[in-house]
């Protein structure tokens, strides 16, 4: 079962951009595409996988990165802000596996099918929203605030 994942950066400073991309390869991995307005699409081939995405302020030159996936037919993600430009994206969404020390850093949606949490990043606030989309279970929709 395929799942989507559409993220779009809102932003007030247009500073930030991404600068890298990456799948995970359990469950048949999947593929990012982008359309207009900064929104990502990860179509996800099946629940046990993720996408990430790295985001560079281009004026300081920092980045902090985004994961989203499915587990266990459940979505996740994560927001790490404390992150330094040294490893890959490659090497860090790997740490959200087997004994990694990011797997226990995984946000979960509620109840009601949402999530929301902010970070800070240099002198800005990155919020993240989460929902499932409108009349599915397999689409998920995330709003990426940085001011």
């Amino acid at each position: 079962m395929a799942y989507t994942v559409s993220i779009r950066l809102l932003q007030s400073n247009t500073s930030f951009k991404v600068v890298e991309q990456t799948v995970w390869h359990y469950a048949g991995g999947g593929t990012w595409s982008t359309a207009a307005d900064d929104k990502y699409i990860l179509t996800m081939n099946g629940s046990g996988t993720s996408g990430g995405l790295r985001v560079q302020d281009t004026q300081s030159g920092n980045t902090f990165i985004v994961v989203v996936g499915v587990h266990n037919y459940q979505f996740w993600s994560d927001v790490n802000t404390t992150t330094t430009d040294g490893p890959t994206l490659t090497y860090l969404h790997g740490t959200y596996y087997g004994s990694g020390e990011r797997k226990n850093e995984a946000k979960w949606l509620g109840d009601d099918g949402k999530g929301t949490y902010k970070r800070t990043f240099g002198n800005a606030n990155v919020a993240f929203t989460a929902s499932k989309a409108a009349g599915s279970n397999n689409d998920f929709v995330v709003e990426l605030f940085i001011a």
